[in-house]
């Protein structure tokens, strides 16, 4: 199960492929990354469809960028498919999400080094 997170995380980071962040910003980042997918997570659980998810974490938080709103329908796809609903119903995938994104952040910082080069 971990693995998946892990590949969720660095599926995120090359979506985002943004300017390496500070050391500084990593919490508020992995934050992030684990809100959005714990939106994610809550809207497979309700029954909403795949493709309707992205107007479903748009409603939820306005205030999200629309380059960070461009990322999730690789992410919900990605969600959707890895996951069941009864994994999902065991599981806190924002919490995880977040964990693995301390825990790796300087592979994550790496991979986005590699994708701007």
């Amino acid at each position: 199960m971990m693995h998946r997170i892990l590949r969720a995380s660095l599926v995120i980071a090359v979506v985002f492929a943004s300017p390496v962040v500070a050391q500084a910003d990593r919490d508020a980042e992995c934050a992030l990354q684990g809100d959005l997918f714990r939106l994610i997570q809550q809207a497979r659980l309700d029954g909403v469809r795949v493709g309707q998810v992205p107007a479903a974490v748009a409603e939820a938080r306005p205030q999200y960028s629309e380059k960070l709103l461009a990322t999730v329908p690789q992410l919900a796809n990605y969600v959707y498919a890895e996951f069941t609903k009864r994994q999902l119903r065991n599981l806190d995938l924002g919490e995880q999400t977040r964990q693995q994104c301390v825990a790796n952040w300087d592979q994550i910082q790496a991979m986005r080094d590699a994708v701007q080069n």
